[in-house]
C-alpha cells in the first residue's frame, strides 16, 4: 500500500480524475474546471474532502468527505458525518475503502466529535460494520 497516499483534496485534483471517480458513486453532471475551482474555493472549514492518490500513476483512486456539524445538544457537541465514499471500481478489494473510512472516523474523533455517522445502502452494511460502525435505524430522504 506504499503507492497510496491519503491527503486533503487539492484544486489540481480536477486533472487527476476526481470528478470521474465521483461519477462512479452518483450523478455529477458537466462541471468544467473553472466551476470546480470556484466551488473548491467556497468550501467551508467544516467540510473536509480527502482523496487517496495512487502516487505512481498520479491519479485519484478513492475519495471521502467528512462534515463536522456543531450542535446545541450534548453540551454544544459536534457530530462527524461521513459522505461520498467511493473507490475506483478497477482497484476495489485492496482495502482502500476501509482505509479512507477509518481515516475519516479517526479525524472525526480528533475534532472532538461525540459520534460519527454515515448513511449507506443495505448492500454496504457489512462493509461499514467491518469499519466499526453499527447499524442504527433508517434513513429518510426528500429529494427536490
Amino acid at each position: 500500500m506504499t503507492n497510496f497516499k491519503i491527503r486533503p483534496l487539492e484544486i489540481t485534483d480536477y486533472d487527476k480524475g476526481y470528478l470521474n471517480l465521483l461519477s462512479q458513486l452518483t450523478t455529477v453532471g458537466e462541471i468544467h474546471k473553472d466551476k470546480f475551482e470556484e466551488n473548491f474555493n467556497k468550501l467551508p472549514e467544516c467540510h473536509k474532502l480527502f482523496v487517496i492518490e495512487d502516487v505512481t500513476r498520479n491519479t485519484i483512486v478513492s475519495i471521502g468527505t467528512l462534515i463536522i456539524e456543531t450542535k446545541f445538544i450534548h453540551n454544544c457537541g459536534k457530530v462527524g458525518h461521513i459522505e461520498d465514499i467511493v473507490v475506483d471500481r478497477n482497484i476495489r478489494g485492496k482495502g482502500l475503502g476501509k482505509m479512507i473510512v477509518n481515516y475519516l472516523s479517526k479525524l472525526s474523533n480528533d475534532y472532538g466529535c461525540y459520534k460519527c455517522v454515515l448513511n449507506c445502502t443495505n448492500d454496504l452494511i457489512e462493509f461499514y460494520k467491518k469499519c466499526n460502525f453499527n447499524y442504527n435505524g433508517c434513513e429518510m430522504s426528500l429529494y427536490y
